[in-house]
């Protein structure tokens, strides 16, 4: 008789030494402040503390932390931390925010990520970077093949910001989640964005483009370019002034009904024009593997909001094969 399967449990994480965890985080604070020191600034408290409090841990499973600098870095600040990073390379996680480091800053970034196969999330977050930050950023990911999220909100980075840094995004393989929400790019930007990061990424599964006013021009690209993309989930594209027009509103949902790979869809904070809704709906149905949609309420009533839940109901549901009846066995014949 065949031996059952038992179930696989959740594999248990392996324990630290502590005095090997200790070692290795009083090197890090150790390189960190000399550091500070050779470029005349001083360290971040939050994340010496956070690195103090994790040596004294008796229960650590990793000596990985997350790198999290808030309103606390200026260039110097940065160069130090970087160059500590470069030498303890056992780190997966970093975000600066609201730290005014500027295209410079992003300079010295695009030149540490270019070669890192350590670094997997990098926020900078509201840190004053511009068209040349960007470009040194696209520049870095021809070469990057570990980084798998970026998230850049709420810096003035534009049209021309969003088109070199497409390029950057539309080469790398590794990228699987980027965030430009509230960067000021407009219909040129999002052009680009949808030709060549909707319609040439062969990674990104997520993109949120929030608060951007990429408007009808911007979401007609992306529509179009839905029908190209196979890796593409998640499409954020709340408060992006695009409602209005019915030219964006057709491609959109012509993009959707012919895609095959997006299960969440947010289109937030757009009025949508009343006349393109109901063909939008019929499009959606078209769609078999949305399984969540956000719209804005204001301006449809209950019946039409009731809809667009309608027209993804079925998806991504299993359909339970029904099970034959068993017939009886023949005896066999003496």
């Amino acid at each position: 008789p065949k031996k059952k399967k038992g179930k696989k449990g959740k594999k248990k994480a392996k324990k630290i030494d502590p005095a090997l965890l200790k070692k290795q985080l009083k090197e890090f604070i150790s390189i960190y402040n000399t550091n500070c020191l050779k470029y005349d600034t001083k360290p971040v408290t939050t994340l010496v503390k956070k690195v103090q409090a994790l040596s004294k841990s008796d229960s650590a499973t990793t000596t990985k932390f997350e790198v999290i600098v808030n309103n606390e870095c200026d260039i110097n600040g940065l160069r130090s931390l970087v160059d500590t990073l470069d030498a303890y390379k056992d780190y997966e996680n970093m975000a600066l925010w609201r730290s005014p480091i500027g295209d410079e800053g992003a300079n010295i970034l695009g030149q540490f990520i270019k070669p890192n196969c350590f670094l997997k999330k990098l926020e900078l977050l509201d840190n004053r970077i511009g068209i040349k930050g960007c470009n040194a950023i696209s520049e870095s990911l021809h070469h990057n093949e570990c980084l798998t999220h970026l998230t850049l909100d709420y810096n003035d980075i534009g049209d021309e910001g969003a088109s070199v840094l497409a390029v950057g995004v539309s080469w790398n393989n590794a990228l699987q989640n980027l965030s430009l929400n509230y960067c000021s790019i407009n219909g040129e930007g999002g052009e680009v964005i949808g030709n060549e990061i909707v319609g040439k990424s062969r990674s990104l599964q997520e993109l949120h483009l929030k608060g951007n006013p990429i408007g009808a021009k911007g979401v007609t690209a992306i529509g179009n370019a839905l029908k190209q993309t196979t890796v593409l989930k998640l499409l954020n594209i709340a408060d992006t002034n695009f409602g209005h027009s019915m030219k964006a509103i057709q491609a959109l949902g012509e993009g959707m009904a012919e895609n095959a790979s997006v299960t969440n869809l947010n289109i937030h904070m757009n009025t949508l024009n009343p006349e393109g809704i109901p063909n939008f709906l019929e499009l959606l149905k078209q769609n078999k593997t949305l399984t969540k949609i956000k719209v804005y309420e204001i301006n449809i009533n209950k019946e039409t909001f009731k809809s667009f839940k309608e027209a993804i109901k079925g998806n991504g549901k299993k359909k339970k094969k029904k099970k034959g009846k068993k017939g009886k066995k023949k005896k066999k014949k003496k």
